[in-house]
């Protein structure tokens, strides 16, 4: 049994086509058996859907396309029996088709009687516009352009949405860079409020290094910021964490650190080898025990110091010392030197040995004699008054046996305590590398002094 099917509607209005087999596929797709026009009948799915004959009878069913299937008005549900007559539309608005059940397709196209009984006079057959069947190679051939048109239009869609996302992005990220440098334009007014405030106090203790370090480095930090490239978050970052370490900076409480500790910081005369150096120590007994470093008392080849003396910070007494212990660790550039006389001294607040008491980031403090006696000294000759420089840094690097620190040295610095917020030795100076200028200080950590002092002082450590 063949099945006709007249063409009511769309851009096929008009046409019939005769099927003698038993599936019939419908849609705009190029392989289709009854093919709507892929670019008129877009109410129809590409696989719209399929007329089958099953046990003497035909049926329709929806391939879930887009705008369903209607058999005279109702919904095809996922299928529906088909009868003479039946007319189906492919979407509510889309293009209507009627079915013929024929028995004979040969006599398909031969004109019914007329409603009296009678045939109707002879006439010349109505032509059928049916559109020619392609070769199978035309057809897949046709599928491929239509595929890759497709694809195309995805394509552009797809680099227009991705232009606009990076536009919008770069938008955006432009707009928060402007305001991450306004919140750092802010900082820093608040950091040069803070250091105007410090200059007072510092005033007291007559020590300029510390406020005009600080000053160099907002000054830095502000050119810096002005020349951030809009946009660039690795430098802003970078900018922003540096505006951070300034802050805690000048709000530290360096003149408090400073009373507490800098009497207890001496600085040390040494003479080895027939030559005189000048460097820094600190005491942490009242009877004259103080910390510096091994090289400050003895040559590499283990030559000890042939003479030794000490003299305290805002006095000019020179009092004679000798050295108790050098560490045995090479890496631990520590030794223990003994006042001979002139007890009682200052001592330092207190060592921390915890790594938590000066992490990475953390504002510090030096106190020592860099340049030693290069260095301005009220008075001069055996009536100089030693007088410590106050500066200021920040924990740069941590490993075990180093701390690193942003900040100043130079000769005579070495076996200077370095201070955290708290005011507890955190480190001890002892050099750099050559390359850094004074201005990548290495000092041994706290936890390595700790363990360096005789048990009966591990009081001191806090």
């Amino acid at each position: 049994m063949a099945l006709e099917i007249r063409i009511l509607g769309g851009a096929r209005a008009g046409q019939r086509q005769v099927f003698e087999k038993s599936i019939i596929a419908v849609g705009r797709h190029p392989l289709s058996d009854l093919r709507f026009d892929p670019e008129r009948d877009l109410d129809v799915s590409t696989r719209h859907a399929e007329i089958r004959a099953v046990g003497g009878r035909w049926v329709i069913r929806d391939n879930a396309s887009t705008n369903g299937t209607f058999v005279n008005g109702e919904r095809a549900l996922p299928e529906r029996e088909l009868h003479d007559g039946d007319r189906i539309a492919f979407g509510p608005e889309g293009p209507q088709v009627e079915v013929r059940l024929v028995s004979d397709p040969a006599a398909a196209a031969t004109p019914a009687p007329t409603r009296m009984g009678a045939a109707s006079p002879p006439r010349a057959a109505e032509p059928v516009r049916e559109t020619p069947r392609r070769s199978t190679t035309e057809r897949i051939a046709i599928a491929v352009r239509e595929q890759t048109s497709h694809l195309t239009r995805l394509l552009v869609a797809a680099v227009i949405v991705l232009g606009a996302g990076v536009g919008m992005a770069f938008w955006l990220g432009h707009r928060a860079a402007a305001q991450q440098v306004e919140q750092m334009r802010q900082m820093l007014a608040q950091n040069e409020s803070a250091l105007a405030a410090l200059n007072g106090r510092l005033a007291t203790i007559q020590d300029t290094t510390y406020a005009r370090v600080l000053e160099r480095r907002g000054d830095s930090l502000r050119a810096r910021i002005e020349r951030a490239p809009a946009g660039a978050r690795t430098t802003l970052d970078s900018l922003q964490a540096a505006l951070r370490a300034q802050h805690d900076l000048v709000t530290l409480d360096a003149p408090a650190i400073n009373a507490r500790n800098a009497p207890a910081v001496a600085m040390l005369y040494s003479e080895i080898d027939g030559r005189t150096y000048g460097g820094t120590a600190f005491a942490v007994t009242k009877d004259g025990l103080l910390v510096t470093n091994r090289h400050n008392v003895q040559n590499p080849d283990g030559t000890r110091a042939s003479r030794l003396a000490v003299t305290f910070r805002d006095t000019k007494e020179v009092w004679p010392a000798h050295v108790v212990k050098v560490s045995d660790d090479a890496a631990v550039d520590l030794a223990l030197v003994q006042v001979d006389r002139g007890a009682p001294f200052p001592v330092v607040a207190g060592i921390a040995p915890e790594a938590a008491a000066a992490p990475e980031g953390a504002a510090v403090v030096t106190i020592g004699y860099p340049l030693s006696t290069d260095l301005p000294m009220e008075g001069s000759g055996r009536d100089m008054i030693v007088k410590t420089t106050l500066d200021p840094g920040t924990v740069s690097k941590r490993v075990t046996t180093i701390l690193q620190i942003d900040a100043y040295a130079a000769h005579g610095s070495s076996g200077s305590p370095v201070f955290n917020a708290a005011g507890n030795v955190v480190g001890v100076v002892y050099g750099g590398p050559a390359e850094g200028n004074g201005r990548i200080v290495y000092a041994v950590p706290g936890d390595k002094l700790a363990a360096f002092l005789p048990p009966e002082l591990h009081a001191l450590t806090r």
